[in-house]
């Protein structure tokens, strides 16, 4: 395992001047366990987007639940959420959606068959909102989703002829983290050209378009502004993350981020996001100095 090490003469600064664009995870990178966003990070944010770098969102929440972080950091930005099912371009409470790749109706029908007859726990992403599907009404797994990410569920479902289906974004499977693995290599076997599926958090299968990613959303971002991927910077911790690494001139995966990603990139930040990892890289790597200042609060927005 490789770590950054921000200014230290191997060429790392002259590639940072190229920087024009930084895509950051949510959850597991810019956040911290608790899922709070640090005023460190913030104005380190505001920094860069003050020095003209494009500051975008990436992640596989639902981009109402990316908003709120946006709205902290307080400056125009991007949002790929949904796993990259969904580019939005705005600031405040001001979002217009540029890009958008619905699933599609087979491979929605597939997923709901499977998740009624194994009796999986499903979260259907319609239109802009949350719904939970189980075919016994076991809808306990709905619980630990909402803490996690603050989301809130319409309604819930035992009948999947009641599902919603229009503008699918995604479909997500919940496990316990002992079964995930299992369950993503027997319906990867499944649905096989059918469409894209990933793993993001231990308990997470989703289920998105094929060929949908954070990547591919931003190599299309990318083209609309006329850059080109040396110019992107990018963070994770996740196998959802890997394309988006590998797409960026410069990438790295946090120092907690889960084995999976680790093998597949093993290039890490040198602090996990315990310890405000992401933000103390970023202020090593463009000279910011927010960390040299005593007045920098240790606390994090949301306690």
């Amino acid at each position: 395992m490789s770590s950054s090490h921000g200014f230290n003469g191997n060429g790392l600064s002259s590639s940072l001047q190229n920087i024009r664009a930084l895509a950051l995870d949510l959850d597991g990178t810019l956040l911290d366990p608790k899922g709070r966003l640090s005023p460190e990070a913030v104005r380190i944010l505001r920094a860069l987007a003050a020095k003209g770098i494009n500051i975008i969102l990436a992640s596989g929440r639902m981009t109402a639940r990316v908003i709120p972080y946006a709205e902290q950091v307080g400056v125009a930005l991007t949002l790929v959420s949904y796993n990259g099912a969904e580019t939005s371009e705005g600031q405040g409470s001001v979002w217009s959606r540029t890009a958008f790749s619905p699933l599609d109706s087979d491979s929605r029908e597939t997923i709901f068959r499977l998740c009624r007859d194994e009796a999986v726990f499903l979260n259907v992403y319609s239109d802009g909102a949350l719904y939970g599907y189980h075919p016994q009404g076991d809808f306990e797994s709905s619980n630990f989703y909402s803490a996690q990410t603050g989301a809130t569920y319409q309604a819930f479902f035992r009948d999947l002829d009641q599902l919603p289906r229009e503008a699918i974004a995604k479909l997500l499977m919940i496990q316990a983290p002992e079964n995930r693995d299992a369950l993503y290599a027997a319906w990867s076997m499944k649905l096989t050209g059918k469409c894209a599926l990933t793993k993001s958090n231990p308990e997470y299968v989703e289920v998105l378009s094929n060929g949908v990613s954070k990547g591919r959303a931003l190599a299309e971002w990318l083209k609309r502004r006329s850059l080109d991927a040396n110019q992107l910077l990018a963070f994770g911790d996740a196998e959802n993350d890997l394309d988006m690494l590998r797409l960026a001139g410069i990438g790295y995966a946090m120092r907690n981020a889960t084995p999976g990603l680790l093998r597949a990139f093993p290039k890490t930040t040198r602090l996990g996001n315990t310890q405000n990892g992401l933000a103390r890289e970023l202020d090593s790597l463009f000279g910011i100095g927010i960390f040299d200042d005593p007045n920098s609060m240790a606390t994090s927005i949301g306690s």
